[in-house]
């Protein structure tokens, strides 16, 4: 008996590291070179290391060695592959075994996140009533990527992990593509049912793609096309357009009969539904003002409207007159400040200052979005995309396809 107590194998392998040293400073996307010398009195059978937060949590794939000798000497590289990470501290984190007892040792260090900048747009238009082309922008010239087969309904871009989404109304599939090689990642097929649709919105957020459906239904699908949310509208009433921020999926509803509408809110833990308040806007836009209060833009009877929501008493109230015209779009600059594209042009509303002015007088466009990076406003114009600076409005560049430009999307390199 005693012989085996002398035998038992109590003691982990020592790690020793020599590089990267304690608080050393990366970027993404550098390499880290790792030097480090294992020794154990038995055998040292496997050293894996990574990166990991600051609360020791992994935040890229672990990179695994085998042994099957005492004394290990490591000269070995990690490279920084998460694009996503913010600037902060981390850790270098070194776990060897052998095979009984596990030693980990963790190495503080500092990395710089990505500078965000636009990576690429991304233009949708019909190449006839059931082909839609796809262009991207190449050397300032939109050049088609790829087609595929659907009518429009509506996009949306997840810029963190690089996919592209597109849903039919009528007859098309809700696809997911690779925005690295156009390649459909998954897709939800569609039950086609005319004159009724089947999808009537997405919207993405948070790692999930909300997606509206005219049999009740609103969605939410993660990365690989799973269902991870769900909630159903209360009977006789359609979900339309989404929008999810903080504890509520926010969906403006038509009515199964009547031209009235509903706007309410669902639980983003639970699916259920909240609360109701009757409308006859049809949404355009919504967005966030503060915790409690949300932005409504849309029409009444194709006359614009811009509403503030208050959550906590279900109520709105118009937050200011919009001039004769619809709202065809809103692109979003910060809680205060947003352009308004409209029959009569572009207008930028201030809630702060209570303004609306007109920022560029013109053709109707119909879709517009701020580049918050390069500060300059992206707007679409029959077959054209329009790029004007921010603030001062001056024109600054244009593109064109063969065709009406159904909807566009910028992509970020993270």
């Amino acid at each position: 008996m005693n012989s085996c107590k002398r035998d038992k194998d109590n003691e982990a392998p020592n790690i020793t590291v020599s590089k990267p040293y304690e608080n050393q400073q990366f970027s993404v996307y550098d390499t880290i070179t790792i030097k480090a010398i294992i020794g154990d009195e038995t055998v040292v059978e496997q050293v894996d290391f990574t990166i990991t937060d600051d609360n020791k949590v992994p935040v890229q794939p672990t990179t695994s060695l085998f042994f099957s000798q005492k004394d290990v000497s490591i000269t070995s590289y990690i490279h920084i592959t998460n694009k996503n990470l913010s600037s902060g501290n981390y850790y270098l984190w070194i776990r060897a075994t052998d095979g009984t007892n596990i030693r980990n040792k963790y190495i503080r260090i500092f990395i710089y996140e990505l500078e965000r900048k636009l990576d690429q747009v991304f233009v949708f238009g019909y190449a006839d009533t059931t082909t839609i082309n796809v262009y991207t922008l190449d050397s300032n010239i939109l050049i088609k990527a790829f087609d595929y087969h659907s009518d429009y309904c509506a996009t949306a871009i997840n810029s963190e992990f690089g996919i592209l989404y597109s849903c039919g109304k009528f007859y098309g599939n809700l696809f997911a593509f690779n925005t690295s090689d156009y390649s459909t990642l998954w897709g939800i097929p569609v039950v086609s049912n005319p004159p009724f649709p089947f999808f009537n919105d997405i919207f993405y957020c948070n790692k999930l793609l909300y997606t509206s459906f005219y049999n009740g239904f609103v969605r939410g699908y993660d990365l690989n096309g799973s269902v991870k949310y769900a909630a159903i509208a209360p009977n006789n009433i359609i979900p339309d357009k989404i929008y999810a921020k903080g504890n509520f999926l926010f969906c403006d509803h038509s009515l199964v009969s009547g031209s009235n509408r509903i706007f309410g809110l669902y639980y983003l833990v639970s699916g259920a539904s909240k609360q109701q308040i009757s409308s006859t806007m049809k949404v355009v836009t919504i967005s966030e003002q503060s915790n409690n209060s949300i932005f409504v833009f849309g029409n009444e009877n194709y006359q614009g409207k811009i509403y503030l929501y208050d959550i906590d008493g279900n109520g709105w109230w118009e937050s200011h007159p919009v001039p004769s015209g619809s709202i065809f779009d809103v692109a979003v600059i910060d809680n205060n400040n947003f352009l308004i594209a409209h029959t009569n042009g572009i207008y930028h509303y201030d809630y702060s200052m209570n303004s609306l002015t007109l920022f560029k007088a013109g053709n109707a466009f119909s879709k517009i979005k701020f580049d918050s990076v390069s500060q300059e406003l992206y707007v679409v114009s029959g077959n054209e995309i329009i790029v004007y600076n921010y603030p001062d409005g001056t024109f600054f560049k244009s593109y064109s396809i063969p065709n009406q430009i159904l909807d566009f999307q910028l992509l970020y390199n993270k």
